[in-house]
C-alpha cells in the first residue's frame, strides 16, 4: 500500500511538472516556429503554430541588417577576454595564497588570516 501510493503520488508529480513544462515552452516554440513565417502570415496567421511555407530569408535578412557578424564578433573578443582574465587572475591569486606563510593567525589582523588557505584555517 505504501508503495503504491508513491507511485502515484511521483506519477502526480511528474504530470504537474510535464504540464509546466509545457506551459512554460508553448510560448518558445511559437516564437521559433514564428521565425519561420513570412511578414503577412505573421500578421494574418490567426494563432496557427506551423507556418504554410517555411522561410528561411528571414534569419539572412536579420544577419545582414541587424549587423550581427559584428556582434558576434564583439561577442567572441569579449568573452575571451574576460575568460582570459578570470584564469590569469585566478592562477595569479591561487599561487600568492598557497606561496605565502604566515605566521601564528591568532596574533594577524582578519585582513591578513582571509588570505590563508580554508584547509589551514579549518583544520587550525
Amino acid at each position: 500500500m505504501k508503495n503504491s501510493r508513491k507511485f502515484v503520488s511521483a506519477g502526480l508529480m511528474y504530470l504537474v511538472l510535464i504540464i509546466i513544462f509545457i506551459v512554460a515552452m508553448f510560448p518558445v516554440l511559437y516564437t521559433i516556429l514564428g521565425s519561420f513565417k513570412g511578414n503577412m502570415e505573421l500578421l494574418a496567421s490567426n494563432g496557427k503554430l506551423l507556418p504554410e511555407k517555411f522561410v528561411f530569408d528571414n534569419y539572412k535578412q536579420a544577419w545582414e541588417l541587424g549587423n550581427f557578424a559584428k556582434y558576434t564578433g564583439n561577442s567572441i573578443f569579449m568573452a575571451g577576454t574576460i575568460v582570459f582574465g578570470t584564469i590569469f587572475t585566478s592562477t595569479v591569486a591561487g599561487y600568492s595564497t598557497i606561496e605565502t606563510t604566515l605566521p601564528d593567525p591568532t596574533v594577524l589582523p582578519p585582513s591578513r588570516i582571509a588570505k590563508r588557505r580554508p584547509c589551514s584555517i579549518a583544520t587550525g
